[in-house]
């Protein structure tokens, strides 16, 4: 069972919640044990957990606890050029940096000022299928038809948002961000150093939710939870 399934699937009104990869449904999980795996998952990938929750289920808190272990990441990993700019700012700096990479990491499809404006969010595009083995990439709903009204309805990539359902975020408000707190930093020194760290935070984000993912995944099998 996944993180995403766990939270899902999870009923105040059934302590049951069935996990697709068990055999039997003997094997089914209680909410009782659902807890514990999330507690002990938890307790291993703390950033990833913050991720999940902040991303997922929009949780202000989870957010800034998200924003503050990231930062203590970027303090080890930013470069010696960004501490020479920030000088005694540099801890507010970075604040201010994974704040706006953890806001990038937490938007959704179903945020409507973040979906990608030719998918609406759906990560697929409707395709016409030519007779001469070619495509065209076609949006129905943009050229005022039902996809229903074509016989053999296709969907293919986006080719807008590759698969995201989210519109492209620029950088350039994550600069304003970070500028409004160090007014010295030019353009130039923010996309030669600042923004590869903060692009890599951004990374580091979907690398701990995964790990954090992993972890839930491994403990619900029965790995590590006692009989």
């Amino acid at each position: 069972m996944n993180l995403e399934a766990a939270i899902k699937h999870f009923s105040p009104k059934s302590l049951m919640i069935s996990d697709s990869s068990r055999a039997t449904a003997s094997a089914a999980l209680t909410g009782t044990d659902v807890m514990a795996a999330l507690g002990m998952a938890q307790a291993r990938a703390e950033l990833g957990f913050a991720l999940f929750f902040a991303k997922h289920m929009k949780d202000r808190q989870s957010r800034d606890k998200a924003v503050k272990l990231l930062a203590q990441i970027a303090m080890k990993i930013a470069p010696v050029t960004i501490g020479k700019v920030a000088g005694r700012r540099m801890a507010q700096a970075m604040l201010v940096l994974c704040g706006q990479a953890v806001e990038v990491y937490c938007r959704t499809a179903d945020d409507p000022h973040a979906r990608c404006p030719q998918c609406k969010g759906r990560r697929k595009v409707a395709a016409i299928a030519l007779a001469n083995g070619g495509g065209v990439v076609c949006d129905y709903a943009l050229m005022g038809f039902a996809e229903e009204q074509f016989s053999e309805p296709d969907e293919r990539e986006c080719p807008r948002c590759h698969g995201t359902g989210l519109k492209a975020s620029p950088s350039s408000r994550a600069y304003r961000a970070v500028n409004a707190l160090l007014p010295e930093l030019p353009q130039r020194t923010w996309s030669l150093n600042w923004k590869p760290l903060y692009e890599e935070l951004i990374s580091r984000c979907e690398a701990e939710e995964s790990q954090a993912d992993a972890q839930f995944m491994r403990i619900t099998r029965g790995d590590t939870m006692a009989a």
